[in-house]
């Protein structure tokens, strides 16, 4: 599970280097190798969909310990991430004093508070970081997920069922690109292989929700993350990479992912100055 966090963080950051700033690299090989490295964001969310009902489950969540659960996912994901925001901040102010451009528009008082809930998009404040809106899916995925989990590892095949069925439909209800819903495909693929791990669902319950939750992938989000999905699901229930480059990447990887812009501001800067 590290070696697969490393693998997408630098996924993503690889293409943000090699292809987010226009005319930094010519075509070639290196802006080519790095075209895909978006779909680590699907790795990520698939992820998610395992390890965080898996987290639950070895804990013994119940709902009434909802309010913690949020507390602690909080006090983990904040502190780096409001880090991150200030440093974006101090970025892009001093970026705009250096090659004496206006002021950003991102920077205004009310689109940086709407930070802290990632709520940004809900007004139509820009983020500050583009990477930011996986965040807020993420976010709203632990909100989510603590209100359902009790069916999600129910013994009984109603409740799992009526879960399942209520955020497949989801996908097509609320489609908007700026909910989980237009994703939950990929964390239903995470969340099968949990309850298989956990032994909550049999092999037949198992290749029936992976398979359904593939095809939704497909077909709401296309070929790319279809295999993404599938890669990081099989790299989770068979692989064992235990590399140290690999390990070392998936103990920094949300470091790494809300720190790698830095040096897409630098790039930028750089370019601008005709360094």
């Amino acid at each position: 599970m590290d070696a697969l966090r490393g693998l997408a963080a630098t996924a993503v950051a690889w293409q943000h280097y090699t292809n987010s700033v226009p005319g930094f690299l010519d075509k070639g090989w290196l802006q080519l190798a790095g075209s895909y490295g978006w779909l680590g964001v699907e790795a990520f969310f698939v992820i998610s969909g395992f390890i965080i009902p898996y987290a639950l489950y070895r804990s013994a969540y119940k709902l009434k310990a909802y309010r913690l659960f949020l507390a602690k996912r909080l006090i983990r994901l904040e502190p780096p991430y409001l880090a991150s925001v200030a440093l974006t901040i101090c970025l892009i102010y001093f970026g705009d004093l250096l090659i004496g451009r206006p002021h950003d528009a991102r920077l205004t008082l009310p689109g940086i508070l709407l930070h802290i809930g990632y709520l940004n998009v809900f007004f139509s404040y820009p983020w500050l970081n583009a990477s930011y809106w996986t965040l807020a899916v993420e976010c709203q995925y632990y909100l989510t997920m603590g209100l359902i989990f009790p069916c999600i590892s129910s013994a009984r095949r109603a409740p799992r069922l009526l879960a399942y069925i209520l955020l497949a439909s989801s996908c097509w209800l609320i489609p908007s690109v700026n909910f989980m819903f237009h994703y939950v495909f990929l964390f239903l693929l995470g969340i099968a292989m949990f309850q298989r791990h956990a032994g909550i669902i049999g092999q037949i319950e198992f290749w029936i929700s992976a398979v359904v939750s593939s095809l939704g992938i497909y077909v709401s989000m296309g070929l790319p993350p279809f295999l993404a999905a599938v890669f990081a699901a099989v790299f989770i229930s068979t692989w064992s990479l235990n590399w140290k480059i690999f390990l070392f990447l998936g103990d920094i990887s949300y470091s790494l992912y809300l720190f790698h812009p830095t040096g897409v501001f630098a790039i930028v800067a750089f370019r601008q100055l005709g360094l």
